[in-house]
């Protein structure tokens, strides 16, 4: 027999001995049935209560004083013992503008001086004295500007006295150089000479004439300042340019 029938069987032994056993303490025969299970209620009395909250003798909740020994306070001095003003940490954001510290790309600004080098450009690299920032950008700003805008080099012949003077200023304004008020040194104007100003179209052969076909010089005549002027920069030479 199986362990299911052995289970069987004995569930019906206990309850013939149980009927034997009631059968012997009472006159009438009874079948044994089992209780059935009854819900327990709890009335409102019988609640779990909580422990109520420690209160002082006023009623109120007892106060906790806190140990603030671990929360960092602002230094009055630093680690050399600099005395720090007591403003410092209430300042605004502005103060970076004095004490942060910026980062330079060192390599990625040689990378550009590289590539401006390669283009026929000249940069400029700050010396290792010390100078204003501020001029060092100034100066490269103008040394790009004079490469995009080519530096024009003058010399004036056969140009009367208030001519002369007009003309001068005219050049200057627009960024050109007259070489006779720089020096008196002829070889410099050779090398530097870019333009001749004459008086028309049938210049006198003088001395500056000669220097300007020697390093091969645009001899204009004076129109070409007269439209310059009115233009606000240097026009094309084409139209004033003087056959000698």
């Amino acid at each position: 027999m199986s362990s299911v029938d052995n289970s069987i069987d004995m569930s019906l032994m206990d309850v013939q001995s149980m009927e034997q056993d009631l059968g012997s303490h009472s006159d009438n025969f009874s079948v044994w049935q089992p209780v059935p299970l009854l819900p327990v209620t709890r009335s409102g009395s019988s609640r779990k209560r909580r422990r109520p909250a420690p209160t002082t003798e006023g009623g109120s909740f007892p106060s906790v004083e806190m140990d603030t020994s671990a929360i960092c306070e602002a230094p009055d001095t630093t680690s050399d013992g600099t005395n720090i003003p007591e403003d410092y940490f209430d300042k605004s954001t502005d103060r970076y503008g004095e004490d942060a510290v910026y980062w330079v790309d060192v390599e990625g600004r040689e990378k550009k001086r590289a590539l401006l080098e390669s283009l026929g450009y000249k940069t400029f690299k700050p010396s290792s004295t010390t100078g204003s920032s501020d001029s060092r950008l100034e100066a490269l700003a103008r040394d790009l500007e004079s490469q995009r805008c080519p530096r024009y080099y003058f010399l004036l012949t056969g140009i009367t006295l208030i001519d002369r003077g007009l003309f001068k200023k005219t050049i200057q304004q627009l960024g050109g150089i007259v070489l006779e008020d720089v020096n008196d040194n002829q070889d410099e104007w050779k090398e530097k000479c870019t333009h001749l100003i004459t008086n028309g179209n049938n210049p006198p052969r003088t001395a500056k004439l000669v220097i300007a076909k020697a390093c091969q010089a645009m001899i204009v005549n004076k129109g070409f300042i007269i439209a310059s002027g009115e233009k606000g920069c240097f026009v094309d030479e084409t139209p004033f340019r003087v056959n000698v």
